[in-house]
């Protein structure tokens, strides 16, 4: 079994193109799940690319919880 590595990326292509070459890297040898937020999605090949999309949250205390468990179940998942 492979392991597996998450690699999380802003929304601009100063963040998203270095996160695809880091996935690209590690493909070979590892589980590899990109994140982005939907800006980012836009810097990206889809049909070459496995990704999610989570939406960032303002600095607002529900919604920060919220996206936290997001990403726990989005763990869990995977």
């Amino acid at each position: 079994m492979k392991k597996k590595i998450l690699i999380s990326s802003g929304g601009s292509g100063g963040h998203v193109i270095p996160a695809i070459a880091f996935y690209d890297h590690l493909k070979e040898n590892f589980e590899v799940f990109l994140v982005l937020d939907k800006r980012g999605s836009s810097f990206i090949n889809e049909k070459k690319y496995k990704y999610k999309i989570f939406n960032s949250p303002s600095l607002n205390f529900n919604k920060i919880i919220i996206f936290c468990f997001q990403i726990l179940f989005f763990f869990k998942k995977e």
